[in-house]
């Protein structure tokens, strides 16, 4: 069987192209960037949509979640 060959590009705002692993952490790791496959995309930063409904999951999580894991006793009983 032979690979697919897709011409691959990213949505997003594309600040370089052709860019390896290397230079991405040296250049643009400590910014606002993701990497794929040799694009560097400025991210966008996050909403209050985004916010709220993460911070909704998290107590939802949380609230599910039985007492004994908070309390790390889970530890406990794994490694005994």
């Amino acid at each position: 069987m032979l690979p697919i060959q897709l011409d691959f590009r990213p949505r997003g705002r594309i600040i370089a192209e052709g860019v390896s692993s290397d230079d991405f952490e040296r250049d643009y790791a400590d910014g606002f960037y993701e990497w794929i496959r040799g694009y560097v995309i400025q991210m966008s930063p996050i909403s209050k949509i985004d916010m709220d409904i993460s911070t909704y999951l998290g107590h939802l999580l949380n609230a599910a979640t039985p007492a004994s894991l908070l309390r790390g006793q889970w530890a406990r009983m794994i490694l005994t």
